[in-house]
C-alpha cells in the first residue's frame, strides 16, 4: 500500500478528537459517555470552553457498532501503546526538525523531543481507551508541560495548554470551529455524489482531512496552536509528513479505519420523512418515505438499505426508505436498521438503528414526545426574565381556581351544539364534564403534568361524554389531545398548525406577535380552521382528526371554539401576559445567533434569526448581563474589547422591542468569549523575556513548598491592601501627578486606579508569568488611567506596554529594572550575592539602584520620560517602595525566596569526566561566574550505592562496578543567613569505559 493511501487512523481521525478526551473522566472503552463541558483540574489552566457532546456521541456510536470493528480499534490502541519511546521518536521528525531550530542552546533538546513524543502518544492512546487515571497523569505530567512550554517559548508565545488543543481541534462553540467543525461544515456542503465518494474512497478522506488541517493551521489569528506552529516554521505539509510517518510504522490502522469512520458517521445521522398524498383511500396517511442525512448532507437512497430488525408486523419497511402502516392498524412500532452499502469496498455497515412509530387516526396520544417538547419550552421559560415565569404560574393558579358551577355558561357556544346528543337526565352532568374536560385539557399547555394527563384519560364522565360524540373510538380523550397537540407524526394539531403559521411570518410580524394579543388570535383562528378543514369532508378525514370530524358534523365551528376561549380569557387576569411569555420562550428555543468577528478579534458583531428569519437590528437591543469589565456591549449587538486583551468572557443578552418601543422580551442570552488576535503588532512578550520568566517560575517551584508559599503570601498581602485606606502609600508620586492634572479629570477614581496598577505590578514582580503580564497589559482600567495620566505628563503617550518595558525590558536594548538587576548581580562576587540574603537593606538598595539607573534613561524608556516631565524622581519612587515594605509583613521572606529562585534560574553546570569515565567533577557558575567550593556543598540525594558524592562535587564510581546512577544535589551555604538552599539537582550516570 503506497504512502498516500496508508490512512493513519490513529492520528488522522483521532486528530479530530485526540485532545478532546484529555480531561474527561471516562471508564473503560465500552462505557457510554454523556457529553458536556470539559473541566480541567489544574489550577494553572482555565476551564475549556469546548463542548464534548459530539465526541461523546462518537464513543457511544463506536461501542454500539460492529464488535469486530471495536476489536480492530482495540488492537490499534495496543499497537500505539507499544510504540518505543526511544526508537520511534523519529516519527515526529517532520515537525521536530523545524521546532528544534528555534530552541535556545540551553534547552535539552533530546529531552524535549522525547517528552513531546510521549505526550502525543499518551493523548492518542488514551482517547482510544480512556481511563480517568491515565488522563489525569497526562494532565499533571510535569515533563509534558515543560516540553510544551519550551516550544511555546521558542515561538515567543505563552505556553500551550490543553484548552489550546481543544479549541484547535473542536472549536470554542462560537466563531472558532476548530478542525472537526471545519471538516463537518465541508461535508455538510457536499453534493450527494461527493458525499458518496467520501464514504467509498479512503483517498477522499485523506484529501479532506489534510485540506481542512491546512486551513485551520493557517488561521493563526484564531488558534494558539496555529500561532506556535507558524512561529516555529511548522507547516501543514510537515504535519502531513508526520502523519504519514506514523502510517508507515503502524500495521493495524487500516483495519481500524472503517470502524472509526463508520462510528463517526453514525454519530452524525439524521432522518426526515414525507407522507403520501391523501386521495380518500384506505392507505391515506399510512405510507411514509424516509431520507437520511450525514452531517446535514443528503445521502443517495441507492447507498442505503433499510430493514426491520424487530417489531410489529403492521409496519412494512422497504429497502429504499419507504414504510407502510398496514390497514386497518392504528399504530405500529418497529426497530429499524439502515445499512451503508459497502463502505470503502468492505461489507455493509449499520449506520442507524432506531425505534420508529407510526400512527393513524385510531392511535393514542404520544405523551412522551409531548412532555419532551413542553419540557424544552418550559426550560426556555425558566431561562427568561422572572416576570415571565411568574405570569405563567399566576395563570396556572387562576386556571385551577375556575369554579365549574359559576362558570358553566363559558362553554355554551360548544355545549349548545352537543346537548341534543344527551337525555335530560344526562345533560347537566355532561355539561359539567365538558367544562372540566376542556379546562383540564387546555390547561396542559400552561401546566403540563403527567398526573393531569392520566386524569383526563381515566375520568369516567369524560369517557361517557366523548363516547357520545365519537362512538367509534374507544380513546376519545386521546383524540381530543391529538386535535389540540398533534400525534408527533403527520397530524400537528392546533398547536402544530399554529407553530407552522409562525414559521411563515415576517421578522417584523414575529416580534409584533409578542406584544399583540389580537394578532395571536388571528393566527389561532387560522390554525383551528386548518385542523377543521382536515376533518371529515367525506371519506379522507376519517383518517386524520376524528374528533374534529365529529364536532363539525354537530355544527361546532371555529367561531364557537374561539368564543369559548375568549370567555375563559376574560376570567383570567394573566392570560395575555402568560401567552406572551410562552411565545417568547418558544422564540428563544428557535433562535440562532451569528457573529462577524474582526480580523483583530476585538469586535464581534452579533445578529439573530428566529425560526430561520433574520431579525432586523432595529427590532433588537443588546446589553451585557455580567462578565468581564473589559467587554463592552453596544445596543446594536456590537461587542468589543480593548486591544491586547487576553481571553475574556461575558454574558450578553438581546431583547426584542415592540413597535411602540414600550415593551421588551428576551430573545437570546449566552456567555461569549472574545480574544485579541495575534496580528504580529501587539504587545507580544519578547521571547528572551518569556524564556527568563518561565525559568524563574520553574526555579521558584524547585525551591520547595515553603518558597512557593512565601511568594504567594506576599502576592496575596499586596493584593489585599485596601484600595481606599492604603492609597497614601503612593502619595510621594501622586502629589506631583495631581498638581498637573487638568481640571476636568476626576482625581479620586484616577488615584484608585493608579494604586491598583502599582499593586498589580508589585505582586507580579515576585513571580512574573506570561498570563498575568498579558492580563495587566490588557486591563481596560489601567489603560484608561494611563491615558488620562499621559496628558498630565506633557510627554508622549504612555501605555501599559511602556510600563512592561520599564519593569521587564523589551527583549532588545531596553533591559528594564529586572534586566538591570540581573546585570548588577552578574557583576557581584558570590560572597556579595550571599550577603544580600542576610541583609534586607542591601537587597532593597540593589533594586533602588536599578530603578535609579532606568529612570535616568528617559531617551530609552517612555515611562522615564513621562516621570521626568512630572518631576518624579528616583527618591520619590524609593519612598513609595519603602512605604510598601513597611506596610507588608511578608515581604522579607518573599524577597529571599525570589532572590534564591533568581540565582537558581541562572545556575549553569560544567563537568569534567575522567578518561575511564568513573570520575565526574561538577562545578557551578551563576550569571557567568564560577561559584567557589566554599559556597557550595554537594550531596547524593538517592541512587546506587556504587556512586559516591564528595562535598566538593566529585562524583565517583566504585571500581567493582561498570555503571551507576544517582541523583546529586548542590546547596548554597548560608544563602538565607544560616539556611542552606538547593540551587541544582540532576540525575547523573557514570559508565566505566572498557579498555
Amino acid at each position: 500500500m503506497n504512502v498516500r493511501n496508508k490512512i493513519v487512523v490513529s492520528v488522522i481521525i483521532s486528530s479530530l478528537f485526540a485532545a478532546l478526551i484529555a480531561g474527561l473522566p471516562l471508564g473503560s472503552r465500552k462505557q457510554s459517555v454523556r457529553g458536556g463541558s470539559l473541566g480541567i483540574a489544574s489550577a494553572a489552566e482555565a476551564p475549556p470552553k469546548a463542548s464534548l457532546a459530539k465526541w461523546s456521541e462518537f464513543h457511544e456510536a463506536l461501542a454500539a457498532g460492529d464488535q469486530v470493528d471495536a476489536q480492530h480499534v482495540s488492537n490499534l490502541h495496543d499497537e500505539l501503546d507499544g510504540l518505543d519511546d526511544l526508537n520511534d521518536q523519529t516519527l515526529i521528525d517532520p515537525i521536530w526538525n523545524k521546532m528544534s531550530l528555534k530552541l535556545p542552546a540551553h534547552v535539552d533538546k533530546e529531552k524535549v523531543k522525547a517528552d513531546l513524543f510521549r505526550f502525543f502518544k499518551a493523548v492518542i492512546v488514551s482517547q482510544l481507551d480512556p481511563q480517568a487515571s491515565d488522563l489525569e497523569n497526562i494532565r499533571s505530567n510535569a515533563d509534558y508541560r515543560a516540553a510544551l512550554q519550551a516550544i511555546s517559548a521558542a515561538a515567543g508565545q505563552p505556553s500551550l495548554t490543553l484548552e489550546d488543543f481543544l479549541i484547535f481541534l473542536y472549536g470554542d462553540g462560537n466563531s472558532r470551529k476548530g478542525l472537526e467543525g471545519t471538516v463537518r461544515e465541508e461535508i455538510r456542503n457536499m453534493d450527494p455524489f461527493s458525499l458518496m465518494a467520501l464514504t467509498q474512497e479512503r483517498e477522499k478522506v485523506n484529501d479532506l482531512l489534510f485540506s481542512e488541517l491546512k486551513e485551520v493551521l493557517g488561521l493563526s489569528s484564531d488558534y494558539q496552536v496555529s500561532r506556535v506552529f507558524r512561529n516555529l516554521g511548522v507547516t501543514a505539509l510537515n504535519v502531513q509528513e508526520m502523519l504519514q510517518s506514523f502510517g508507515n510504522r503502524l500495521q493495524l490502522d487500516t483495519d481500524a479505519f472503517v470502524g472509526i469512520a463508520v462510528a463517526y458517521m453514525r454519530s452524525n445521522v439524521k432522518t426526515t420523512y414525507r407522507i403520501a398524498h391523501y386521495d380518500g383511500n384506505v392507505t391515506d396517511g399510512r405510507i411514509y418515505h424516509y431520507d437520511l442525512g450525514l452531517f446535514g448532507a443528503y445521502v443517495l437512497p441507492d447507498q442505503l438499505d433499510w430493514s426491520k430488525r424487530s417489531g410489529s408486523s403492521d409496519l412494512k419497511v422497504f429497502p429504499r426508505g419507504g414504510m407502510e402502516l398496514v390497514y386497518p392498524a392504528a399504530s405500529a412500532e418497529a426497530l429499524i436498521q439502515v445499512n451503508l452499502l459497502h463502505p470503502y469496498g468492505g461489507p455493509d455497515k449499520v449506520i442507524l438503528e432506531k425505534e420508529m412509530r407510526h400512527s393513524h387516526s385510531f392511535a393514542g396520544f404520544p405523551e412522551e414526545p409531548f412532555f419532551a417538547r413542553m419540557g424544552k419550552l418550559y426550560g426556555k421559560l425558566e431561562e427568561g426574565p422572572p416576570s415571565d415565569l411568574s405570569n405563567v404560574r399566576s395563570l396556572q393558579e387562576e386556571w385551577a381556581a375556575l369554579d365549574v358551577n359559576s362558570n358553566l355558561q363559558l362553554i355554551d357556544p360548544i355545549w349548545n351544539k352537543l346537548a341534543i346528543r344527551f337525555t335530560a337526565a344526562q345533560a347537566e352532568g355532561m355539561r359539567m364534564a365538558l367544562f372540566q374536560l376542556l379546562k383540564e385539557t387546555a390547561g396542559l399547555y400552561f401546566d403540563p403534568q403527567e398526573a393531569r394527563l392520566d386524569a383526563i384519560r381515566t375520568n369516567a364522565d369524560y369517557k361517557l361524554l366523548l363516547n357520545n360524540i365519537i362512538p367509534v373510538y374507544s380513546n376519545g380523550a386521546d383524540q381530543l389531545l391529538i386535535l389540540l397537540f398533534g400525534d408527533d407524526a403527520a397530524r400537528g394539531g392546533v398547536q402544530g398548525e399554529w407553530l407552522g403559521l409562525l414559521a411563515g411570518q415576517s421578522p417584523q410580524d414575529l416580534i409584533a406577535l409578542l406584544h399583540n394579543e389580537e394578532k395571536r388570535k388571528q393566527l389561532l383562528r387560522s390554525a383551528i380552521d386548518t385542523v377543521f378543514s382536515e376533518s371529515d369532508d367525506g371519506q379522507q378525514t376519517t383518517y386524520f382528526y376524528a374528533l374534529g370530524s365529529a364536532l363539525k358534523q354537530r355544527g361546532v365551528t371555529t367561531e364557537d371554539l374561539l368564543s369559548v376561549l375568549s370567555s375563559f380569557e376574560d376570567k383570567l387576569a394573566h392570560s395575555e401576559s402568560a401567552a406572551s411569555a410562552m411565545l417568547s420562550a418558544y422564540f428563544r428555543s428557535e433562535t440562532q445567533e451569528t457573529a462577524i468577528i474582526s480580523d483583530d478579534g476585538l469586535k464581534h458583531a452579533y445578529a439573530l434569526s428566529v425560526l430561520g428569519k433574520s431579525i432586523p437590528a432595529e427590532l433588537l437591543t443588546w446589553s451585557k448581563v455580567s462578565g468581564s469589565d473589559a467587554v463592552t456591549v453596544m445596543p446594536d449587538g456590537v461587542v468589543t474589547i480593548p486591544p491586547y486583551t487576553p481571553e475574556v468572557s461575558a454574558v450578553i443578552q438581546a431583547k426584542a422591542i415592540s413597535s411602540d418601543g414600550q415593551a421588551e422580551s428576551i430573545l437570546f442570552q449566552k456567555e461569549v468569549t472574545l480574544k485579541a488576535a495575534d496580528t504580529g503588532s501587539g504587545p507580544a512578550i519578547p521571547a528572551l523575556l518569556l524564556e527568563r520568566m518561565n525559568r524563574l517560575h520553574e526555579a521558584i517551584a524547585a525551591g520547595g513548598s515553603q518558597s512557593v508559599q512565601n511568594i504567594h503570601a506576599a502576592q496575596e498581602e499586596i493584593a489585599g491592601l485596601d484600595d481606599n485606606e492604603m492609597q497614601f502609600l503612593i502619595d510621594p508620586i501622586w502629589n506631583k501627578i495631581s498638581e498637573n492634572l487638568p481640571a476636568s479629570v476626576d482625581a479620586v477614581p484616577l488615584k484608585t486606579s493608579l494604586f491598583r496598577l502599582i499593586k498589580a505590578a508589585g505582586a507580579l514582580q515576585y513571580d512574573p508569568q506570561a498570563s498575568q503580564l498579558m492580563a495587566m497589559l490588557a486591563n481596560p482600567e489601567y489603560q484608561a488611567a494611563l491615558a488620562m495620566l499621559t496628558e498630565a505628563g506633557g510627554g508622549p503617550d504612555v501605555t501599559i506596554e511602556n510600563m512592561a518595558a520599564f519593569l521587564y525590558g523589551d527583549g532588545s536594548q531596553a533591559k528594564g529594572i529586572e534586566g538591570t538587576v540581573r546585570d548588577m548581580l552578574a557583576a557581584k562576587k558570590p560572597k556579595e550575592i550571599t550577603a544580600l540574603f542576610a541583609n534586607k537593606k542591601a537587597a532593597s538598595s540593589l533594586i533602588n539602584q536599578a530603578l535609579t539607573e532606568v529612570l535616568q534613561q528617559s531617551d530609552r524608556y517612555a515611562l522615564s520620560e513621562w516621570f521626568h516631565g512630572l518631576g518624579i524622581t528616583a527618591a520619590d519612587w524609593q519612598a513609595v517602595s519603602l512605604g510598601f515594605q513597611q506596610a507588608l509583613e511578608k515581604e522579607k521572606p518573599a524577597m529571599h525566596a525570589w532572590l534564591m529562585a533568581y540565582i537558581r534560574s541562572e545556575v549553569q553546570e560544567t563537568v569534567t569526566i575522567s578518561d575511564n569515565g568513573t570520575k565526574h567533577q561538577y562545578r557551578l557558575s551563576v550569571l557567568g561566574a564560577e561559584l567557589p567550593s566554599a559556597f557550595v556543598k554537594w550531596i547524593k540525594l538517592s541512587g546506587d550505592q556504587a556512586v559516591n558524592v564528595k562535598l566538593n562535587g566529585t562524583v565517583t564510581l566504585s571500581n567493582k562496578q561498570t555503571s551507576g546512577r544517582a541523583v546529586i544535589q548542590a546547596v548554597w551555604l548560608n544563602a538565607s543567613g544560616g539556611n542552606a538552599k538547593v540551587i541544582f539537582q540532576k540525575e547523573v550516570e557514570l559508565v566505566k569505559e572498557t579498555e
